[in-house]
Order: structure tokens, then C-alpha cells, then sequence
């Protein structure tokens, strides 16, 4: 559900990474709102702060690092200094 809200936010509402990064902020901080693995959200959250990547692309990355997968094929280019991911 995270990963919708973050693109109708982009899509939809033109948000920018800046206010996206807020808004993401904010809702992790919402103690009333129930976001499952909220510690990989918060990670992913973390590497899409700073990273290249965009959202989806981060959480897909530390779910896959919480079943033990040691990295993610991707065909995206820009994610190829993450250390979740493997350039194809």
C-alpha cells in the first residue's frame, strides 16, 4: 500500500523526491497507521532518501534482504552502486 501512496503522490500529485521524503516522514512517524515490516519500510525509506532509487525499487530490495536473498537482479541502470541489487 506504501509503495501506491508514494506513486499517486508522483504520478498523480506531481510530488517531487523532497516532498515525497516528507510525506513518507510523516506517516512513518503515525503510530494509528499499520505498515507491515515497518523496519524494512523505514530502511527502504532510508536508502530512498539518499539513493537513485525510487521507492518500490528500495523496499523490493530490503524484502528480498530480509529472506536472505543477497541481491535483487535489476535491469535499472541508476541502481548500480546499491549494494541490495545486481545490474543485470
Amino acid at each position: 500500500m506504501i509503495c501506491e501512496v508514494v506513486w499517486v503522490l508522483r504520478g498523480a500529485y506531481c510530488l517531487v523526491k523532497e516532498e515525497l521524503v516528507d510525506v513518507l516522514d510523516r506517516l512513518l512517524a503515525t503510530s494509528q497507521l499499520f505498515i507491515e515490516d515497518r523496519e524494512a519500510v523505514r530502511r527502504a525509506f532510508a536508502d530512498f532518501r539518499t539513493g537513485p532509487g525510487d521507492f518500490a525499487d528500495d523496499l523490493l530490495g530490503q524484502g528480498n534482504r530480509e529472506v536472505v536473498c543477497p541481491a535483487t537482479a535489476t535491469f535499472d541502470r541508476k541502481l548500480k552502486k546499491n549494494k541490495l541489487f545486481q545490474v543485470l
